[in-house]
């Protein structure tokens, strides 16, 4: 049996989950999972939202083989409260930490789709990240790298008989897209889903190749806005 808890705060809609796999080639399977808003700071109810599953399903810390944060695209602020917690985790236990990225746990979160899927986040400014993933695969197979780019942008969305997937939060966005891009179908907003995705990808593409050091660094694709600012200054 391998345990996994992964957590979520890449947007406003956060989520942690525990997730299982009896054996190697087996479907892992979510134990538990809890969603909810924050309206302050993720560093406030991340670790307490957590340790309540763990509690709710008497597993201890040191029962899981790994621990999941979802790395970004998304809010910097949350994406920093996730690995941080993460990487304090698996100092504690002395246990693996693995990194997803957003995008890719939406898409799994909807699971396959004759057509073509198309993860997106608001990022502001009449912007979004994306990333699109092939039809009809589990796990979530990315085509092409991750992006930020216009919503008007027609080298992203010109593309017939496609789905959008989305957070709660980018709502609008979404709407936006299918307005603009009369090709693309608009899924409803993923919710409590997403932690549980992104631990069901790091067992399904295996925690020996996923769970380096290297996969718990921040994925942003823009630049903070004190960066930025201090980019004009200089």
């Amino acid at each position: 049996m391998i345990r996994v808890a992964a957590v979520d705060t890449s947007t406003w809609w956060a989520g942690c989950a525990l997730v299982e796999r009896e054996s190697p080639d087996s479907d892992p399977q979510t134990v538990a999972e809890v969603g909810f808003l924050v309206r302050d700071s993720h560093s406030r109810h991340v670790l307490d939202a957590l340790d309540g599953l763990l509690a709710r399903c008497d597993w201890s810390r040191t029962s899981m083989d790994a621990f999941v944060a979802v790395r970004g695209p998304g809010a910097f602020t949350g994406i920093r409260v996730g690995l941080g917690t993460v990487r304090g985790l698996c100092l504690a236990t002395e246990r693996p930490g693995v990194g997803v990225l957003s995008l890719d746990a939406l898409a799994e979160a909807h699971g396959a789709d004759a057509r073509e899927v198309l993860a997106i986040v608001d990022a502001g400014r009449d912007d979004v990240y994306g990333c699109r993933y092939a039809a009809s695969a589990s796990p979530a197979t990315p085509v092409g790298e991750p992006w930020l780019d216009s919503i008007e942008s027609e080298a992203r969305f010109a593309t017939p008989d496609a789905r959008i997937v989305y957070p709660p939060g980018s709502e609008r966005a979404a709407a936006r897209v299918a307005r603009l891009w009369p090709g693309i179908e608009r899924a409803p907003a993923a919710q409590r889903a997403t932690a549980s995705a992104a631990a069901r990808l790091a067992l399904l593409r295996g925690l020996e190749e996923t769970g380096d050091e290297g996969s718990l660094t921040p994925t942003y694709l823009r630049l903070p806005d004190a960066e930025l600012k201090a980019k004009r200054r200089g």
